[in-house]
């Protein structure tokens, strides 16, 4: 219904923002949770998005079935805890909770750089 007023309704684009975040999050939920398995495709012909129940059935982690994705391991254990060979390449990718918002601003930095 278009607005009798002559001024320009502002907040449509603020309200349009909302609704694609909204949107999104609903997609990204049932992508993953979804009893199939899902995978989507890039540009190149590379994925760019698997769901867990592919991964599961594959038996692939993400970091191998999407070569090149970047990932932040988080754990609140200590590395004794953690099994000392199970994050063998990932230490660098890998931050100790607690961490603060600006800690974890420059571990994602990083791990985006590297």
């Amino acid at each position: 219904m278009k607005s009798k007023s002559s001024y320009p309704d502002v907040t449509r684009p603020v309200r349009e923002r909302r609704a694609l975040e909204i949107a999104e999050r609903y997609f990204d939920a049932v992508f993953d949770k979804a009893p199939v398995m899902l995978h989507s495709i890039g540009g190149g012909g590379r994925l760019v998005k698997v769901n867990s129940l592919w991964l599961t059935t594959l038996g692939y982690n993400e970091r191998a079935a999407i070569p090149g994705i970047r990932v932040l391991y988080m754990s609140g254990y200590s590395e004794e805890a953690l099994g000392r060979g199970q994050f063998i390449g990932c230490r660098d990718a890998l931050i100790d909770k607690p961490f603060t918002p600006g800690e974890l601003a420059r571990r994602v930095r990083e791990v985006l750089d590297s």
